[in-house]
């Protein structure tokens, strides 16, 4: 099991998150340690709000279809990526 250090702050946001994005039928979407890293990297890189968000959509979009799809999440403007977003930046 994959254990990240994260604040207590951050832990309620990944519950928020994890209500926001209630999966259809119980469906669960996971990534492995290398796809959170690269995930990882790109919020943390250089870059705007929005090209951060863009990236990030783009990488999700070629690799992670299924979880864009099941999050409902439609384009890079989407609010939803906003505490996924968040949560990432929040990995040690």
């Amino acid at each position: 099991m994959l254990r990240l250090k994260t604040s207590a702050f951050a832990r309620s946001k990944t519950v928020k998150l994890r209500d926001k994005m209630a999966m259809a039928k119980e469906e669960r979407i996971s990534f492995t340690v290398k796809e959170i890293d690269t995930m990882t990297k790109i919020v943390k890189g250089e870059g705007s709000n929005l090209e951060i968000r863009e990236s990030l959509y783009n990488r999700l979009s070629r690799e992670s279809g299924d979880f864009l799809n099941t999050a409902s999440i439609t384009n890079k403007f989407d609010d939803k990526l906003t505490p996924l977003i968040y949560l990432l930046k929040t990995i040690k």
